[in-house]
C-alpha cells in the first residue's frame, strides 16, 4: 500500500512539472510569446479611443467619419472590425492617428475584439 502511495505522488510531481515546463509557457496570450507569434497580415485603421494602456482600432472607417463618432455607441456603428490592443507605450498614440496593427497571439473573439499588439506602425497623423 507505501508503495502504490509513494507511485502516485511521483506520477503527480511529474505531471505538475511537465505542465509547469512544458505546457504553461506556450499558451496563448504569454507575455514571452517570440516574435514569429506575431500575424501575417496587419489590421489598419483608426485610433477611436484610448484608456489604461490600450487603443481602440476600428477597420472600415475613413477620416471624415470620425468627426462626431462617440466610441460609446460602437455597438451601433456598420464598420468593419473593432479591436482593443494593449500597447507598451500608450502615451506614442493619439485618437485620430491611422495605424497598421499587427496583433500577437490570440485575439478573443468578443466586439470589439481584444488582444495585445506585438507591432504598430503609424501611417498617417492628425493634423
Amino acid at each position: 500500500m507505501k508503495r502504490c502511495f509513494f507511485y502516485g505522488a511521483v506520477l503527480i510531481v511529474c505531471m505538475f512539472l511537465f505542465a509547469n515546463f512544458a505546457i504553461i509557457p506556450n499558451l496563448p496570450g504569454n507575455a514571452n510569446m517570440p516574435e514569429e507569434d506575431l500575424w501575417e497580415q496587419p489590421i489598419t485603421g483608426y485610433i477611436v479611443d484610448k484608456e489604461e494602456g490600450r487603443i481602440l482600432v476600428l477597420e472600415g472607417i475613413e477620416k471624415e467619419q470620425l468627426k462626431g463618432f462617440d466610441p460609446k455607441e460602437i455597438h451601433e456603428y456598420p464598420v468593419g472590425g473593432a479591436y482593443w490592443f494593449h500597447v507598451d507605450s500608450p502615451e506614442s498614440y493619439k485618437v485620430g492617428q491611422k495605424v497598421e496593427v499587427w496583433p500577437k497571439g490570440a485575439v478573443a473573439e468578443s466586439y470589439p475584439a481584444q488582444g495585445a499588439a506585438g507591432k504598430v506602425k503609424i501611417l498617417e497623423d492628425i493634423e
